[in-house]
């Protein structure tokens, strides 16, 4: 797929579902990468435009590189670039 304008709406979703599935808070997740609630609200919501620093610091607080929030932010984009509800898929 060709890259979306709009990365922030999977990218959010992405962390969110990750997060969700490594059962954490939001503000636990919030306090470990060292940014507010609010900051991490709106980048789950597809409002926040992340830094790279920022992001990596998500990816890597939620076990994953950079490089692997980003795939998984690819994988959840349809052919309309609106994020699905599908969870993530697992890997071996």
């Amino acid at each position: 797929m060709p890259p979306s304008p709009t990365p922030q709406v999977a990218i959010g979703r992405a962390i969110s579902l990750r997060r969700l599935d490594m059962d954490l808070s939001q503000e636990t997740l919030a306090h470990a990468v060292g940014i507010s609630v609010r900051g991490l609200r709106k980048i789950e919501a597809g409002k926040g435009n992340p830094t790279w620093r920022t992001a990596d610091t998500i990816a890597r607080a939620l076990g994953w590189s950079v490089a692997e929030l980003a795939q998984r932010a690819d994988e959840l984009e349809t052919k309309d670039r609106k994020p699905t509800n599908e969870p993530l898929r697992r890997r071996s």
